[in-house]
């Protein structure tokens, strides 16, 4: 149980109610992943187990582990893809897909393109249109 000390400030707590509030945030948006990436948040968010222990699982340097937790933390709680979900009935079930392939998962404009059979100016331009709606919807 915590202690509750007289010379703790407000601001201490109310970071932990935001930290708090971002894991909570962080577990319910997980399900949204595939793959290595849905393995590696839930092994370390949900169960708890250590970086060192995961990169020993999975055959990799800490640093790499670390540095993808990182990335997929952040573009979790940044949340483009959850805007693009709410408006969904805007976009197209391609367009959808690109903004999940660019905005979840990271993938440059060169992977998406060559996943589409399309050229990186016409991934490009997708994507100005999706944040140019997203945008309007602000």
């Amino acid at each position: 149980m915590n202690t509750v000390y007289k010379n703790t400030s407000a601001n201490t707590f109310e970071s932990r109610i935001e930290h708090r509030n971002k894991l909570d945030l962080l577990r319910s948006r997980v399900y949204l992943l595939r793959g290595r990436d849905r393995l590696w948040m839930t092994m370390y968010f949900e169960n708890g187990i250590p970086i060192s222990q995961m990169a020993r699982m999975c055959g990799r340097n800490p640093s790499t582990v670390q540095r993808r937790i990182c990335k997929v933390t952040r573009r979790l709680l940044e949340g483009e893809y959850i805007k693009c979900l709410r408006n969904r009935d805007r976009f197209s079930t391609r367009e959808m897909v690109i903004a999940r392939e660019h905005f979840l998962y990271g993938l440059s404009y060169k992977k998406i393109a060559k996943r589409h059979c399309t050229s990186r100016y016409n991934v490009i331009k997708t994507l100005r249109g999706i944040l140019g709606v997203l945008a309007s919807t602000e």
